[in-house]
């Protein structure tokens, strides 16, 4: 009864930051400077080597908290970089994205995509593999059960289950492998600075093809030197300073 009673306040221990933390993003519980002091702390933790979407989640908030927009939307893409079904960090990301100035510029998906990327989103990696595993179980119990079986009539039942866990395992192999390759060569990035300009070319570039504020997030094409082509939401892209930029993956 006591080892039951200290891991459930381990587990509960464990997830408290984390609750905790993600109601202070709609209610403000401390002043600026202990918000300063806990982004502090939770970067020694990423410099040391603690790297989990809770974290990230957590210094999403502190950076809200400190009116850093920018950074704080970073911090969410990096959390869910790491768990793309991290609940918390999708609705904070949703909620502070919501609130840039260029919130107007992502394109409004209709219900049925949006169903599609929240079911791609929900098949994190650590599902995926478990998927992956368990189909590749039942579908080498099938195929020995289909070579060792007597009875001829009712191996049509059988051939129809290998053929789903072929399919499933199919699906599940390409997918874990598709994410896998994003997560770690993730182009996306946030503007941190207040205001980015964009221009067709680095070295005609006279007035700006667009004007982008703090918040907004774009894909990375290419790079040059200390200039970044980047591709807005609405298709538009240009080159922008790095200096503008926080990327998910430095």
């Amino acid at each position: 009864m006591k080892v039951l009673s200290a891991w459930l306040l381990a587990l509960f221990c464990f997830c408290l930051p984390s609750m905790l933390m993600a109601e202070d993003l709609h209610g403000y519980v401390a002043n600026q400077t202990e918000y300063a002091q806990k982004l502090d702390e939770y970067h020694q933790l990423e410099k040391n080597g603690s790297l989990n979407p809770d974290l990230y989640n957590n210094i999403g908030i502190c950076y809200y908290h400190l009116n850093q927009n920018g950074h704080a939307i970073l911090s969410f893409l990096k959390a869910l970089n790491l768990d793309s079904s991290h609940h918390e960090a999708m609705q904070n990301l949703l909620y502070v994205q919501s609130q840039t100035s260029d919130a107007s510029l992502y394109p409004k998906r209709s219900i049925l995509v949006q169903k599609i990327f929240d079911f791609y989103n929900f098949l994190n990696l650590k599902r995926l593999a478990y998927l992956v595993l368990l189909t590749f179980l039942l579908l080498g119990l099938s195929l020995h059960l289909l070579w060792h079986r007597i009875n001829y009539q009712e191996k049509g039942y059988q051939l129809l289950f290998i053929l789903i866990c072929t399919s499933l395992f199919i699906f599940a192999s390409t997918l874990l492998i598709t994410k896998f390759q994003r997560r770690n060569h993730n182009r996306k990035a946030v503007v941190i600075s207040f205001s980015a300009s964009g221009f067709l070319n680095i070295n005609e570039q006279g007035s700006p093809r667009f004007r982008v504020s703090e918040g907004l997030i774009v894909e990375i094409e290419r790079e040059m030197a200390d200039w970044s082509y980047i591709r807005l939401p609405n298709g538009l892209g240009g080159w922008v300073e790095k200096a503008n930029l926080g990327k998910v993956i430095p």
